[in-house]
């Protein structure tokens, strides 16, 4: 039971990069980051429109699709999206439920997976998100 719980944060936490790259670009980025946001938009809609994103397949697709982000990606969250797809490839790698529940339980205490897992969200926030006022009045 232990190890399904640990299966569904891993699924969770993909969920999360689903949905930061799900949002659209912002406006007035470099070329380079307009580039890098629309290609993580394009992971985020091939990701979300797939039934099989918990499954070993949906793990394989949301690492290749990462891949091909990062390869517009500027600087540091290159290297950021390339742990993230290496890191869901080595959970679908795992051989049937169990060994992948161990894989993500590990993943969940890998620092290297934290750490790209926040550089991702802290450049995509500040770089594509679009900008959201509050009026006070």
């Amino acid at each position: 039971m232990r190890r399904m719980t640990m299966f569904a944060a891993v699924v969770a936490s993909a969920a999360l990069v689903v949905a930061a790259l799900a949002a659209p670009a912002g406006a007035g980025v470099t070329a380079k980051t307009s580039k890098f946001c629309k290609a993580v938009a394009n992971v985020g809609s091939d990701v979300s429109s797939d039934s099989s994103s918990g499954s070993t397949a949906g793990l394989k697709k949301t690492a290749n699709q990462l891949k091909k982000a990062a390869d517009s990606a500027p600087g540091k969250v290159k290297s950021s999206m390339n742990t993230l797809a290496s890191k869901f490839q080595s959970v679908a790698n795992a051989k049937g439920k169990i060994a992948q529940a161990q894989a993500a339980a590990k993943l969940l205490t890998d620092s290297s997976y934290r750490k790209a897992l926040q550089n991702f969200i802290s450049y995509y926030t500040k770089n594509c998100a679009p900008s959201i006022s509050i009026p006070t009045t």
